[in-house]
């Protein structure tokens, strides 16, 4: 194991925290955890579970041995108190919501654009009847694809932040029970 951190590709994931020397437990041979142990631990149960890593991903990112190296972090993160477990979730949500609000800006900006329709490279030109001049035909698929997108990352911050209600559905009436084979003169 080294104790570089690897290079880090991923612009939406946080780096996990650094690895630090393992500090000993007087003149005995016994090492103790490294004072960042549970934060790389918390780090590698948030990639498994909201990023879906696999273990050996994990492992290569933390720079462990082995998979199974990198399945007991994650046990170890899972084992964290709530109450830090909620403190990340927070972050994470923090995060997401960041996320949706830049992608519906990205989509206003491409819904407030003029686009064109161009074909064969060329653009479309079209005589306006009012004033007899040749201009681009305007290209309504880009806006209404904006639209669709726009519903969407509205449709998926509802969800995230639990704004659909369930529908209620009542039910009212009795309900028969039929035995068939037995005799009703029976069961009194």
């Amino acid at each position: 194991m080294s104790d570089d951190t690897p290079a880090w590709d991923y612009d939406d994931i946080p780096p996990p925290p650094p690895r630090l020397a393992q500090p000993r437990r007087g003149s005995s041979h016994l090492y103790l955890s490294p004072p960042n142990q549970r934060d790389r631990d918390v780090w590698a149960a948030e990639r498994r579970h909201l990023n879906g890593w696999t273990y050996q991903q994990i492992a290569d990112a933390l720079g462990l041995s082995s998979k199974g190296a990198a399945c007991d972090a994650v046990a170890r993160g899972r084992r964290v108190p709530d109450t830090e477990r909620e403190q990340r979730a927070a972050e994470v949500r923090e995060t997401l919501r960041e996320r949706l609000e830049l992608l519906h800006e990205a989509a206003l900006e491409v819904l407030g654009r003029r686009h064109i329709t161009v074909s064969h490279g060329k653009v479309i030109m079209v005589k306006d009847e009012e004033t007899g001049q040749e201009t681009p035909l305007l290209d309504d698929g880009p806006t209404l694809q904006a639209i669709d997108r726009l519903l969407r990352i509205n449709e998926s911050y509802r969800k995230f932040e639990g704004l659909d209600q369930p529908a209620k559905v009542e039910h009212s009436g009795g309900v028969t029970y039929e035995i068939l084979g037995v005799d009703p003169k029976d069961l009194r």
